[in-house]
């Protein structure tokens, strides 16, 4: 059961790094590019404190996907306390930083807070349903150990 939740955190990572990367590299924000129209707008400030948390954060969850995908291959490291607070530390910054690069820029250039508030709900049922799913009795593997009395 474990293997499999770190399987799917590592999948989870890497769909969400991709996510936020085309994210960072279109130009479909309520003000244009990122990089290009928005910097041009009354909002510059803004524009560059959202650019440089979604930085921050997708550096600190590469970080973590990186991590992640070493204990795959090392069987020891995933129970080691330090392996476990840096890991812990970066996903937990990571997330702020996006958390507050959202609010940010919805807070002073898109003000769409009924869609970011229904995104939001959206993300967590979408991970309650996955939890659910990989917990699920239907798909996780159950061991039967049998105890021989001599």
């Amino acid at each position: 059961m474990i293997i499999e939740l770190r399987r799917l955190a590592i999948v989870l990572l890497s769909v969400s790094i991709a996510l936020i990367i085309c994210g960072l590299a279109t130009s479909h924000w309520g003000c244009g590019s990122l990089f290009e129209t928005c910097q041009r707008s009354d909002y510059k400030v803004a524009v560059i404190a959202v650019i440089a948390l979604l930085l921050v954060g997708i550096s600190c969850l590469g970080i973590v996907f990186i991590l992640d995908l070493v204990s795959l291959c090392s069987t020891d490291i995933h129970t080691h306390s330090g392996y476990i607070t840096t890991r812990f530390i970066f996903l937990y910054v990571g997330a702020v930083a996006l958390v507050l690069a959202v609010l940010v820029f919805t807070g002073t250039v898109g003000h769409e807070w009924s869609y970011f508030v229904t995104t939001v709900g959206c993300v967590l049922a979408t991970q309650v349903a996955i939890l659910a799913a990989v917990s699920s009795r239907c798909v996780t593997v159950q061991h039967h150990h049998r105890r021989v009395r001599t």
